[in-house]
């Protein structure tokens, strides 16, 4: 299994731990009955979301881990792990609790419908937190599964990539850039540009004798001159 496709299979099985917990609590948990003078005997019955609010809030948290999983890094994967974790102790809890001792929520129901918490009878609990105790557990061994999973995982996200790998792309982003010599037309070779600038200026082509020499080559110009001074021009 590849690290997304594990992922992926999780963020759904958070999902459905949320739903498995919020339909556990939604049932009838505890029923009893009280007795006023204006209303007589009275017959309430308790949810589990008002018998036992933390499951609701383990629902909820257990659906925001499944979407926080999708993009968490190495250590947000273990946060979700310990929340997962802390979900499923805050579901027994519930659950053993209200088992213990039902009386206090049921009083309370009793004195919301009458005015009076006076009980009529024992109060008695249904299936519904004797199913939420099997859901606990679901999500204490799904919550150890999950941390045991993620250690294979790899972090797929370019927002959480080291520090290393980014340098290094960078690195690489620069080794492609061209130089800013050929880009405006210089040589890009350093020596090249000192060489010309230290060059002399451009010489005179060998038929034009510099400015001071004497050439050796026959000008029959001057030898015309000198004739006509009457001098000779051997």
């Amino acid at each position: 299994m590849t690290a997304p496709a594990g992922r992926g299979r999780w963020v759904v099985v958070l999902l459905l731990l949320a739903v498995l917990v919020w339909t556990a609590a939604v049932p009838t948990w505890v029923s009893a009955a009280g007795t006023s003078v204006l209303t007589g005997t009275v017959r309430v019955h308790v949810p589990g979301t008002r018998a036992a609010p933390g499951m609701v809030g383990a629902a909820l948290a257990l659906a925001a881990a499944g979407a926080a999983l999708a993009l968490a890094g190495r250590l947000g994967r273990w946060v979700v792990m310990a929340v997962v974790l802390l979900c499923g102790v805050v579901v027994a809890w519930s659950a053993v609790g209200l088992l213990a001792d039902p009386g206090p929520v049921a009083r309370q129901a009793v004195a919301a419908a009458t005015g009076v918490d006076h009980l009529v009878g024992t109060p008695r609990t249904t299936a519904g937190p004797w199913v939420a105790t099997l859901v606990a557990a679901v999500v204490l061994v799904c919550g150890a599964a999950l941390g045991r999973a993620s250690v294979r995982w790899s972090v797929t996200s370019g927002r959480h990539e080291p520090a290393p790998a980014r340098a290094a792309t960078e690195r690489d982003v620069a080794t492609m850039r061209p130089e800013a010599g050929a880009v405006v037309g210089d040589s890009p070779d350093p020596t090249s540009a000192r060489t010309a600038a230290a060059a002399p200026e451009r010489a005179l082509p060998p038929s034009q004798p510099a400015p001071g020499e004497r050439s050796d080559e026959p000008d029959e110009r001057a030898d015309w001159d000198a004739l006509t001074r009457g001098e000779d021009p051997t």
